[in-house]
């Protein structure tokens, strides 16, 4: 698993491939290698992926907030 280096990016909170997701949303991936890599959801605890495309560990970062219906306070 990846060591937590989270950094500051565009005033973003960065993670890195195979640490644990904090929060279940719409995430893109922030690797230079590949061009146009695909936005993911991905929920929360479950962890960051390699790169889609390449499969090389990638750094991501959030771009909205989006609950998975069991997180959802009106549908438990």
């Amino acid at each position: 698993m990846a060591q937590n280096n989270q950094a500051k990016l565009s005033g973003q909170l960065v993670f890195l491939s195979g640490e644990s997701v904090p929060i279940s949303g719409m995430w893109r991936s922030d690797h230079e290698a590949c061009v146009d890599p695909p936005d993911l959801w991905l929920r929360r605890l479950t962890p960051f992926p390699p790169c889609a495309r390449c499969g090389l560990d990638t750094s991501y970062f959030l771009l909205e907030e989006v609950l998975h219906i069991s997180e959802d306070v009106d549908f438990q």
